[in-house]
């Protein structure tokens, strides 16, 4: 990430606005350069953990929402098989019969 010119450009104006006794050294400014820079990583290591979680949380919440639709229409079929006039059946590829209404037995 390059350092923006416009931000450099202010910190060294209030550099300069600063009175000798309050100067602080060439080693001190860079000390605390290299800190910011080391603090500013770990910001950028932080954001891309938040980030990643509110990915993971999102697909959480869409495969509630699509394990939600699933739950009502399985129970919508459930019932429509259930209360039918007409026998309604499946069947396996050696033609058993795997499921049948109860109103269908009688």
């Amino acid at each position: 990430m390059t350092p923006d010119p416009a931000r450099i450009k202010t910190a060294e104006q209030r550099l300069h606005r600063q009175s000798p006794d309050t100067m602080q050294s060439v080693s001190d400014l860079e000390r605390r350069v290299h800190e910011l820079q080391i603090h500013q990583r770990e910001l950028e290591i932080q954001n891309e953990q938040l980030r990643a979680s509110r990915a993971h949380l999102i697909d959480i919440a869409e495969r509630k929402q699509i394990e939600e639709r699933l739950r009502i229409s399985e129970e919508r079929y459930r019932l429509l098989a259930q209360t039918a006039i007409d026998v309604i059946w499946t069947m396996n590829l050696n033609i058993c019969v795997k499921t049948a209404p109860p109103s269908g037995l009688m």
